[in-house]
């Protein structure tokens, strides 16, 4: 089993280090207090606790690709 909890603001801290521009984890960054103007980035959590392998993807129909 896999703790998420503390991985998405390690990796946010990194992107925002490595693309030089600030990065929100799931809402929109602040710098210096204000909302930060484009560019940026903003990363959706997922969080919590991760056991087992990923479940596949569900099967595709004739028409899935056009709705």
């Amino acid at each position: 089993m896999i703790d998420r909890a503390a991985m998405p603001e390690a990796f946010r801290r990194t992107l925002a280090e490595a693309t030089g521009r600030p990065c929100g984890l799931g809402k929109l960054p602040l710098v210096e207090g204000r909302p930060a103007e484009v560019p940026y980035l903003v990363l959706r959590p997922e969080g919590g606790p991760v056991g087992g392998a990923p479940r596949p993807a569900p099967p595709r129909t004739r028409n899935s690709f056009t709705g």
